[in-house]
């Protein structure tokens, strides 16, 4: 499970265009288990057990079009504008990821609003970075650190080719032992987001980026790891600590066949 310690309509990615162009990003949805996506690149097929497909057919197309398999069989595909909740689903896994629900409880709790500075620890596959773009547009700026270099090169090309890489620097460094560093001054951060091993050892070196009341969240697999951040967050001058656990339940509706006769 998730345990988050006190952190804080669907939205297009910053294309406005209605129409699929060459080199575009584009979610191709066959059902709720299936959803991946392309840049519509001129010489490509698409293929899946949906069908064939080629990628010029989709320029010109609307987003939201159903699009038939090429070969007659009847499969067919819908065409989608990516929002930062399809891209989250369809995006190719480098890490673990966070989804939908811990990520609005996240930017809900830290208030990560337009116009927000953000200072993001654990960029892995990009899943969060791309609705924190999306969310302190079109003047905010997220600062997202990656220990793993090749995955901070991913990351970084990802947002390029999502139109959202203005409001992204994406910076290659090591939180836990040395902070933030001088990437971003000292007292101007609205929010921080730790997804790290040991979040803890971070906390102390991180805390001057922030504004005056503003906020810090951490998200940890493991109830010792939530113990340890919420310690050192105490003893670093934060208050009001809470720890969130966010859980789905599906619901599930079936047809029941009932007696409804009168017994007399």
């Amino acid at each position: 499970f998730g345990v988050v310690v006190f952190f804080g309509g669907a939205r297009k990615m910053l294309s406005g265009n209605k129409l699929i162009r060459y080199n575009d990003a584009v979610i191709i949805y066959g059902g709720p288990n299936n959803i991946d996506f392309i840049y519509v690149t001129e010489t490509k097929t698409y293929d899946s057990k949906y069908g064939h497909y080629f990628h010029s057919s989709f320029v010109g197309q609307p987003y939201g079009t159903k699009v038939y398999d090429l070969t007659g069989r009847g499969g067919y595909v819908y065409l989608l504008r990516p929002t930062p909740e399809l891209w989250t689903l369809a995006l190719k896994h480098r890490t673990e990821i966070l989804y939908s629900t811990d990520i609005g409880l996240i930017i809900h709790y830290l208030d990560i609003k337009p116009g927000s500075i953000v200072l993001e620890s654990g960029t892995g596959s990009g899943s969060l970075s791309t609705t924190i773009a999306t969310t302190i547009s079109p003047t905010g700026h997220l600062y997202t650190f990656e220990f793993h270099k090749g995955r901070a090169e991913a990351a970084e090309l990802d947002f390029k080719k999502n139109g959202i890489s203005h409001l992204i620097s994406v910076i290659c460094g090591d939180v836990c032992n040395n902070g933030f560093g001088d990437t971003v001054t000292d007292g101007t951060g609205d929010a921080i987001f730790l997804d790290l091993p040991s979040p803890w050892t971070a906390v102390p070196l991180v805390k001057t980026k922030l504004k005056p009341n503003a906020k810090i969240a951490s998200f940890s697999p493991c109830i010792e790891q939530v113990q340890k951040t919420s310690l050192a967050l105490s003893e670093n001058g934060f208050s009001e600590i809470c720890t969130l656990e966010c859980l789905i339940r599906p619901y599930e509706v079936v047809r029941l066949q009932e007696d409804l006769d009168d017994p007399e």
